[in-house]
């Protein structure tokens, strides 16, 4: 047999079948020399479905020995996108979490969601993850109080883990209402009460800036029965009143709170 001269697109025995087509021959054209290049082609067939394959090359001689295999077309899968509405409430060494659900899920129903923490603005790559469940809301206690720490949280599915959603929170002493006023005591006269009394035991961590007081005949006053601003002092005179008729007077603080 004789051979096709060298620097042509094959070099084949002439007479001899090709063997199976695993790449198409590319020629440099300054140097002649032939590299194997992969060649693709590309068909609509339907997801989920396994089909088999077979590829072959042909010359002048005839058709060579087929290549094979199976493969099963399918939607690539998609992680969740990250959760939306990330939001922190900070408590006394603690801060509550809450999120709301990707607005893309991906390919797959979400499993589960998944936060971390760390001191500081960034949670480390390293850091590890709970599981949260499928729950909406995480509370995570043992906090430092006037310490930020930064929270992550994703959305896990089979399709992966999900991007994250990032935030930052510094838990703290929140304040409350103040305390009930104490020593209070009521001066009768003709027609009138004054009322004394002294500072809260406790503000709620935020000061005192007024006083409220009402009053109604009997023995209690009604819970609809509206305050009357009397501004931070510590006494008020109620006039008006009937004489030798018993009256039930109430007296509470107010600060930024309530």
């Amino acid at each position: 047999m004789r051979r096709q001269p060298c620097g042509q697109a094959a070099d084949l025995l002439v007479g001899q079948e090709p063997l199976a087509p695993l790449a198409a021959i590319a020629t440099d054209t300054q140097t002649g020399i032939g590299a194997l290049r992969p060649k693709a082609h590309r068909f609509r067939l339907t997801n989920d479905t396994e089909y088999a394959f077979e590829v072959r090359a042909e010359n002048a001689i005839g058709q060579g020995t087929a290549a094979a295999l199976t493969a099963t077309p399918a939607v690539p899968a998609v992680a969740p996108s990250a959760p939306q509405n990330f939001s922190a409430t900070p408590g006394d060494g603690q801060v509550e979490l809450r999120w709301e659900t990707p607005a893309e899920q991906g390919t797959s129903t979400i499993d589960r969601y998944e936060y971390r923490y760390a001191e500081g603005d960034t949670v480390p790559p390293a850091t590890g993850w709970t599981d949260a469940g499928t729950a909406l809301t995480a509370t995570i206690e043992s906090l430092t109080n006037d310490t930020e720490y930064a929270f992550e949280v994703r959305a896990v599915s089979a399709a992966g883990e999900g991007e994250t959603a990032a935030l930052t929170a510094t838990p703290a002493v929140q304040a409350t209402a103040p305390g009930a006023p104490q020593s209070l005591e009521a001066e009768p006269g003709d027609g009138q009460v004054t009322l004394r009394w002294a500072a809260p035991a406790s503000d709620g961590g935020s000061p005192v800036t007024g006083y409220e007081y009402r009053y109604a005949e009997g023995t209690s006053v009604a819970d609809e029965t509206a305050w009357t601003p009397v501004g931070a002092v510590l006494t008020v005179t109620v006039s008006g009143l009937t004489n030798d008729t018993e009256y039930a007077f109430e007296v509470r603080a107010e600060n930024a709170i309530g």
